[in-house]
């Protein structure tokens, strides 16, 4: 487990250039209702519900997400791994039409 100071500064090291990244407010918000935790290849935050553990975030080494769902007891997981498909909408503020490489935290 970490903090959510502590994820927020390491977040960066995962994130790719032309991510979007997300201020502290964001990760307060979070905090009321997620568990934050590092590793030494990945971050990761989220929590459980009925033996599902469900990740607000995934970065880093998704090798690793197996034996993550064993240390914290969970029968299955339901996470959205950078890259794999856009889970928000987006309006550019600056005028760049184009799309961020990966936007993050999914605040559901």
């Amino acid at each position: 487990p970490c903090t959510p100071e502590q994820y927020l500064s390491k977040r960066p090291d995962y994130l790719e250039q032309g991510s979007v990244f997300q201020d502290a407010t964001t990760f307060h918000f979070l905090s009321t209702y997620a568990e934050f935790y590092k590793g030494e290849d990945f971050l990761f935050c989220g929590g459980m519900d009925d033996g599902i553990y469900y990740f607000q975030e995934f970065l880093g080494n998704a090798d690793r997400l197996p034996g993550i769902l064993k240390a914290l007891g969970a029968q299955t997981g339901h996470v959205l791994l950078p890259g794999e498909m856009p889970s928000t909408m987006y309006l550019s503020l600056d005028g760049t039409e184009e799309l961020p490489r990966y936007f993050g935290i999914a605040l559901s």
